[in-house]
């Protein structure tokens, strides 16, 4: 009796153990990768909202645009019904296909998780809030560590999605458009630039935290051509109905 009670407690030793490793075999598996594609005309401003309990997950939409908009991370401690929440700003200079991309967020246990992705549309309105003519040249870098550029008074409403497109002559040129309070730097953290390609249109989208004034900027990334660049800065607005 005492052997097979010896026998018994080893056989549970190993299944507690749980099955044989198998070190140096490869292993198969899936990494759950979701797509969606949208088509998005000039006409409008997008916002892009991704939201997942307890882990948030990345969201790209492609080579098309840059930058990221707004976060709002779950609970450090992880709670299950905390949410955390991802939006990207986001207006082409013309209509596209772009490929919405949400990866899996590290340090995530097994099997699916689930999210939520909503494209919200903004129709912008056709008469321009903005729209000034001017060129850049060197002497426009207001110091040694600040962007070539010109500044313009918008009032602004909170809340509401601004779009600011800046075109370029200047081939060798990137152009820069945003908006920043008045008085304060520029808000670099709440927008989406479109187009990351030399002498192209780009399209910044901005949604103001506050209501009062503000500045529309027509600015280049970089040095500018001794010959200057000449541009044409538009603002249009989040159509009020």
């Amino acid at each position: 009796m005492s052997r097979f009670l010896l026998c018994l407690a080893i056989a549970s030793a190993l299944a507690a153990a749980g099955p044989a490793q198998d070190f140096g075999k490869p292993i198969q598996g899936q990494v759950q990768i979701g797509l969606h594609e949208f088509t998005l005309s000039p006409d409008s401003a997008y916002i892009v909202r991704l939201s997942s309990r307890k882990y948030l997950h990345d969201l790209y939409l492609g080579e098309t645009f840059t930058q990221v908009g707004a976060t709002t991370y779950p609970d450090e401690k992880g709670a299950q019904n905390e949410t955390g929440v991802r939006e990207l700003f986001c207006s082409p200079v013309k209509e596209c296909k772009v490929a919405v991309r949400v990866t899996p967020a590290g340090g995530l246990p097994g099997g699916p998780q689930p999210y939520t992705l909503v494209v919200e549309r903004h129709k912008l309105s056709k008469k321009p809030l903005l729209q000034v003519k001017g060129k850049l040249t060197a002497k426009d870098r207001p110091a040694p560590d600040k962007s070539i550029g010109k500044h313009y008074p918008v009032q602004l409403v909170k809340g509401r999605l601004y779009v600011a497109e800046m075109t370029i002559d200047a081939k060798g040129e990137l152009a820069a458009p945003g908006f920043g309070r008045a008085g304060e730097p520029a808000d670099w953290s709440n927008f989406l630039t479109g187009s990351e390609k030399r002498g192209h249109p780009a399209r910044c989208v901005f949604r103001p935290k506050y209501d009062g004034k503000y500045h529309a900027m027509a600015e280049l990334f970089g040095d500018v051509a001794e010959a200057g660049c000449s541009y044409t800065l538009t603002v249009y607005q989040e159509t009020k109905d």
